[in-house]
Order: C-alpha cells, then structure tokens, then sequence
C-alpha cells in the first residue's frame, strides 16, 4: 500500500496572507468603524463637573468606560433615533429619562450613595441581609432565602 505525499492530498497547504483585497476582512473593518460611528453619533457620553469629593467618579467613569458600555448595549438595539447619556450633579441620588432631551441622566451622587452602602453591608454575608425565615409554607418546608 503506497501513500500519496501530504502536499498531493492538500494536508499542509501553507495560508495565504490575507490583506484589505479579501473581501470578508475588509468588511468586518468597515463594520467595526460603523459600529464606533454609530455608537458616537447616536450616543453621546457627556460628563459634567463633580464638585467636592464626588470629582473621584468621574474620574472613574472615564477610566472605566462604563458610559461606553452602556451606549454599546443600547446599540444592540434598533432606536429610531438616538439619545444622549449625560452623567452630572443633580443634588440627590438618582438616574433618569429626560424625555424632552432624549438623554439618560445619571447622578454622581447615586454613585457615591452605592458607595456608602457599600461601606455599611458589603462585608456582610446575603443571608445577613435577607428577610427573616417566615412561617413553614403548607410542604412543611421553611420559606425564605437561607
């Protein structure tokens, strides 16, 4: 029994150095650049000025693009028009819909207020801070969330 060479058989062809002329890569490209595109126009991140110790947040959220990530998952979706995402100084805790703007508002103070809880129950297990075990359901069994 004789065997044919791999290079006969087409097993250890060497790959073609694939460049803008190939057609599948040069549109994953050009579909990239859109989507950054969209994403921008669609989608502007805008920052206010913290003041006081809230100034770290804003640092934060520019380091970590977290704003960015939220326009990208908003661009999963098909809106008929874009909107804004705003983050800035609102004097309490909180985020809303603007809907005469058409922009998501996000309140630095909201971050720093899941900071403070945070620093009050994070170490805490979630059995710590789940509602007490009521009375036994009609199984016999306990409810609850221990």
């Amino acid at each position: 029994m004789t065997r044919a060479p791999k290079e006969a058989k087409g097993g250890s062809r060497q790959a073609k150095p694939r460049g803008l002329s190939d057609p599948s890569l040069f549109l994953r490209w050009a579909w990239a650049i859109v989507a950054v595109l969209v994403l921008v126009f669609f989608y502007p991140i805008v920052f206010g000025k913290p003041e006081g110790s809230l100034d770290i947040f804003k640092q934060a959220f520019e380091a970590s693009d977290i704003m960015g990530y939220v326009a990208a998952f908003a661009g999963r979706f098909a809106w008929r028009h874009g909107f804004g995402i705003e983050v800035r100084m609102c004097g309490e805790p909180g985020a809303n819909w603007s809907l005469p703007e058409r922009k998501m508002v996000f309140c630095y103070e909201l971050a720093d207020d899941f900071v403070q809880l945070y620093k009050l129950h994070g170490e805490d297990p979630l059995a710590k801070l789940s509602p007490p075990l009521m009375p036994a359901s009609r199984s016999g069994q306990p409810m609850g969330y221990r």
